[in-house]
């Protein structure tokens, strides 16, 4: 549970942190384009699918 939990946060963190940084006024900051990336995106995608699985497939005491 809370490597799926990790993995939601990140998730969350990606979809937040272009409104964060555009509050804090950093998005033309180098490097911060690099955060949204389609391949951090698939990255966190695949983490928390992989994460997803290993929960549903744990086994119940």
């Amino acid at each position: 549970m809370k490597d799926l939990q990790d993995q939601l946060g990140s998730l969350n963190d990606l979809a937040t942190a272009a409104d964060m940084l555009a509050a804090l006024e950093l998005s033309d900051v180098a490097g911060a384009k690099d955060l949204f990336s389609a391949e951090v995106k698939s990255k966190f995608l695949e983490d928390a699918a992989e994460a997803h699985d290993t929960f549903v497939n744990t086994r119940r005491f």
